[in-house]
């Protein structure tokens, strides 16, 4: 018998493997496809490595606003670009099944069912341990009359796409539908993107949907909010208000939904809540000695959520304490320029900063955009939120302030390097205390 068995090899389940073997834990994986889940094979790793063609492509083009000229005309290789991507995912595949043999983690590959507590049947065969995760994932949520055969793609037919795109109708404006439309839009594809909602990132403020609204716009990409589409047939999209959109193809980008096949959550008694399974702080669902993670939780389905969620479960097995602080949670959003959030959006202070006054941003030809930080009466950081270069990776000064308590003094007072795009947190922090350097 196992002390876990843990079923799905995503992020959040590979993750806890490891985690579980480096506390002593005797854990398995069941995993029915390749490890790393949606995310690695399909998801953020393909897409952002397409996201980083299409900059530098984009970029290209504006060779000479740096005094580069380039002879010829630029081309299009998808075919080449596709191979690129696949390469990348086979690197940090193998990477991962390493570390798995490494630390003599158990890979059961095939499809796991939980047939109830302690108990896990993979082709057949039945495995016991003293607990399981379910770390099954989520998959695209794809409406019968937008499924239409030779014109719907969903997100990972697109990534395989070796052919070029003369347009390119886009379904639901959140974050997969407007990183696509960002990077077909840089590929030189018309790209016309359909939220039903009132601004894009629905699930963000509304003030940043409208901003990369008008973002989208200046690439050429139409852009339609509060809009559903009423009829589909192949080549052509007809919205509610009556407007005709033509395209080529379609990509559906309206949502996932957890995948409970092999979870009979009412037979076993697991609590759901609007399809969602519902866990403890420590991850334990209401059967006994099964846990729970990712995708098939109402929490941000975000990868690095579902692997701390994964090594919060293992921990409280191995008795250590640990819960996630959901307040500190990052977003990213892979557009041009980049997007990214942490913690609350309004605050009782607030700085903001913007790269156009940043040496480093405006160098680089990057100035869109700004940092905008807000704090409680006491001037403690309760949020920052991020538009401009490398914002992915300028978020996590934010998420260390929230998660710890920083103030905005500290922040501000914490030298930041010259030149660089992260003095741009220092000077938002600045501003919220009344006392900025570079802004007149």
């Amino acid at each position: 018998m196992k002390d876990l068995i843990i079923i799905g090899a995503g992020p959040g389940g590979y993750v806890a493997a490891i985690r579980a073997a480096q506390l002593g834990v005797d854990v398995a994986l069941v995993e029915k496809g390749r490890v790393g889940g949606t995310c690695l094979n399909v998801g953020c790793i393909p897409t952002k490595t397409y996201v980083a063609m299409a900059e530098l492509y984009a970029k290209m083009q504006e060779a000479s606003h740096f005094g580069i000229d380039l002879e010829g005309t630029l081309s299009l290789n998808f075919r080449r670009m596709v191979e690129r991507k696949d390469e990348v995912v086979d690197q940090l595949v193998r990477g991962i099944e390493r570390i798995l043999q490494k630390r003599k983690i158990e890979v059961i590959p095939g499809e796991g069912r939980l047939t109830g507590p302690g108990s896990v049947e993979v082709a057949g065969k039945s495995y016991q341990a003293r607990n399981i995760i379910l770390a099954t994932g989520s998959e695209p949520v794809i409406p019968g009359f937008l499924n239409i055969r030779d014109f719907t793609m969903d997100s990972t037919a697109l990534l395989d796409r070796s052919e070029p795109l003369s347009s390119l109708a886009v379904i639901g404006g959140g974050v997969v539908g407007v990183e696509f439309a960002s990077i077909w839009a840089h590929l030189g594809t018309k790209v016309s993107l359909i939220e039903m909602q009132p601004s894009l990132l629905p699930t963000l403020d509304k003030k940043i949907g409208t901003r990369l609204k008008s973002m989208l716009k200046k690439k050429g990409v139409e852009v339609f909010t509060s809009r559903k589409a009423e009829k589909v047939a192949p080549g052509e999209i007809i919205l509610d208000d009556g407007t005709v959109i033509r395209a080529e193809k379609m990509l559906v980008a309206i949502g996932r939904r957890p995948v409970l096949k092999g979870i009979d959550t009412e037979k076993l008694g697991i609590r759901t809540e609007n399809g969602f399974i519902t866990v403890s702080e420590t991850m334990e669902t209401s059967l006994k000695g099964v846990y729970a993670i990712g995708d098939l939780l109402a929490s941000p389905q975000l990868a690095h959520v579902a692997s701390k969620e994964g090594i919060v479960a293992v921990e409280n097995i191995a008795g250590i304490k640990s819960r996630v602080n959901y307040n500190a949670i990052p977003w990213a959003v892979f557009t041009h320029p980049e997007i990214a959030v942490v913690g609350a959006s309004e605050g009782a202070r607030e700085g903001k900063f913007p790269f156009s006054a940043n040496g480093k941003a405006l160098g680089a030809g990057e100035s869109e955009g700004y940092v905008r930080i807000v704090a409680d009466e006491e001037g403690k950081v309760t949020g920052m939120e991020i538009i401009g270069p490398h914002a992915s990776d300028l978020i996590h000064e934010g998420a260390l302030a929230v998660a710890n308590g920083l103030t905005l003094e500290e922040v501000a007072e914490t030298v930041h390097a010259h030149p660089t795009l992260s003095e741009a947190v220092a000077e938002a922090a600045e501003g919220a205390l009344l006392r900025a350097i570079h802004l007149a």
